[in-house]
């Protein structure tokens, strides 16, 4: 999904990295949204306070925080 560069298809990745019930399918969303340069740099920045958000999470688990440090870098 990361290769169409739509806002849609960063909303979806970033839903699937947020809520899959797969752990693998989590993984795979938030390594791309963590190398999202197939997106305008408009967009990434439009999920940014979203990502902090995430950061901050207490639930999210270490795999997750790193795929979300890894997109705010």
């Amino acid at each position: 999904m990361r290769y169409l560069g739509s806002d849609e298809a960063l909303d979806q990745l970033f839903n699937s990295f947020t809520h899959d019930p797969s752990d693998a399918v989590r993984d795979r969303a938030g390594c791309n949204v963590s190398d999202c340069g197939n997106f305008m740099r408009k967009q990434r920045m439009r999920i940014v306070p979203k990502l902090i958000e995430l950061a901050a999470d207490s639930q999210a688990t270490p795999q997750m925080r790193n795929w979300t440090f890894m997109a705010l870098r």
